[in-house]
C-alpha cells in the first residue's frame, strides 16, 4: 500500500470524458463560398477594366507618355472636324468660316460665354485676329499733283495741254492721232517729271504718243521716243519706240510701295519734232 493518506482511484472508476463539438455544418460552408467567389471574380473584371481601357494602349510614365494605340471600334465612323477647327494661326489658307461669324458692316457683337461674338468690318475672326477693313483708293490725275522735280527739253512742262513753245501755257488740246484728252503732260523730249508718292499709291496708268502738234505725217515729221516709268530708281516699264503715227499706247504700272515716281521721255539721239504727250495721265492713291 502506498503512503497514508493516499488513495487509489477504484478501478472502474475513471473520471467522466468531454463528449466531441458537433462537427460544422457543411452546407452552411458551402454557400458561403459560393457567395464569394463571384464577388471576387466581379472586383478582378472592374479591376481590369480600370487599368485597361478598351480601344487604347498602354500609358506612358505617370499617364502623360503615349501609349501603344489599340484597335479601332468596329463600326464606328469618326464625325470629320469643322474647318476651322484645323486652321493653324499664320498659315496661308484662311478657315471657312460659319456665315454667322463673317464680319458686316456694324460694329463687333458682344463677348460670348466662349469668345466673341459675331463682328463687323473692324471686328475679330475665328481665330481672335481682328480684322482688317478694305483700303478704299481714288484716282488722282497726275497733272494736279505737285512735281517734286522736272526737266524739259524745250519749255516748260505742261499741264492738260501740250508742250507748245518755249513759254508757259502755250500749248493746245493734248491729241495723239486725232485722238483728244481733256488730262495729261505734254512734254519735249528729254524730259523727267518726278513725283513723290511717299508709297500711298497702287498704279499708274497713262495712254502715251507724239501730239499732233508737230504733223501726222512721218516723212515730215521724224520725232521718235521711247517712255519710261521709274519707281525709287528702278526701271517699271519701258515702251518700244513711238513714231508720229502711232495709235495712243496704253501705259498700265503697278506702284504699290513706291516713294518717288519718275515720268521719263528719252529722245533715242535727236530731239526734233519730240513733242511728246503723257495723257490721261493718272495714279491710283489711298485718301
Amino acid at each position: 500500500m502506498g503512503p497514508e493518506g493516499s488513495r487509489r482511484r477504484p478501478r472502474g472508476a475513471r473520471g467522466t470524458r468531454r463528449a466531441p463539438a458537433p462537427a460544422a455544418d457543411t452546407t452552411q460552408l458551402r454557400s458561403l463560398a459560393l457567395g464569394v467567389v463571384p464577388l471576387a471574380l466581379f472586383g478582378l473584371v472592374v479591376a481590369l477594366v480600370m487599368f485597361y481601357p478598351s480601344g487604347g494602349g498602354d500609358a506612358g510614365d505617370e499617364g502623360t507618355g503615349p501609349g501603344a494605340a489599340g484597335p479601332p471600334d468596329a463600326g464606328v465612323t469618326p464625325e470629320p472636324l469643322p474647318t476651322a477647327d484645323l486652321f493653324v494661326p499664320g498659315t496661308t489658307t484662311p478657315p471657312t468660316l460659319p456665315p454667322d461669324t463673317v464680319g458686316g458692316d456694324g460694329p463687333p457683337g458682344p463677348a460670348g460665354p466662349g469668345g466673341p461674338g459675331g463682328a463687323g468690318a473692324a471686328g475679330t475672326s475665328v481665330s481672335g485676329r481682328p480684322r482688317t477693313a478694305a483700303v478704299q483708293q481714288v484716282s488722282r490725275p497726275v497733272s494736279a499733283l505737285p512735281f517734286r522735280r522736272v526737266s524739259n527739253f524745250w519749255g516748260p512742262v505742261e499741264r492738260d495741254s501740250s508742250n507748245g513753245e518755249d513759254r508757259a501755257g502755250d500749248g493746245e488740246t493734248l491729241e495723239i492721232e486725232g485722238r483728244r484728252f481733256g488730262s495729261g503732260l505734254g512734254v519735249h523730249a528729254p524730259s523727267e517729271v518726278e513725283l513723290d508718292l511717299a508709297g500711298h499709291c497702287s498704279a499708274f496708268t497713262a495712254q502715251v504718243g507724239l501730239d499732233d502738234e508737230e504733223g501726222e505725217d512721218s516723212r515730215e515729221n521724224v520725232g521718235a521716243v521711247a517712255f519710261a516709268v521709274i519707281g525709287d530708281g528702278r526701271l517699271l516699264y519701258r515702251s518700244p519706240t513711238v513714231r508720229p503715227d502711232d495709235d495712243p499706247l496704253p501705259v498700265s504700272v503697278g506702284v504699290a510701295g513706291v516713294r518717288i515716281l519718275t515720268l521719263r521721255v528719252d529722245d533715242l539721239g535727236s530731239t526734233k519734232n519730240d513733242h511728246a504727250d503723257w495723257a490721261a495721265a493718272t495714279l491710283r492713291c489711298t485718301p
